[in-house]
């Protein structure tokens, strides 16, 4: 039983590295290949862009239908930054 099957992530300023007193320690992110959820995405600023990053159960879903799903994401997304007006149910995919 899980609390919740999705999870967004939108970070900011990302601590890359950390200095204490005479030890120096930079960011590690260790392969995972085990999905935490069903569906995650990370979105990453990175000077103008985004970098996105999906993790997926592969039990559930297989590369097509994220690559779908990344899609109409994406095409989501593109409706509301040219029209920041329009209801999220608007949105045609």
């Amino acid at each position: 039983m899980y609390l919740f099957d999705i999870l967004f992530t939108y970070q900011t300023n990302r601590l890359t590295s950390v200095a204490f007193e005479d030890v120096n320690a930079q960011l590690y992110i260790p392969q995972n290949n085990t999905s935490k959820y069903d569906i995650s995405l990370e979105v990453l600023p990175i000077n103008e862009e985004f970098l996105l990053s999906f993790e997926y159960c592969t039990e559930l879903f297989d590369e097509k239908y994220i690559n779908t799903f990344i899609n109409h994401y994406l095409n989501a997304i593109e409706q509301l930054l040219i029209n920041t007006n329009k209801k999220i149910k608007e949105v045609s995919i």
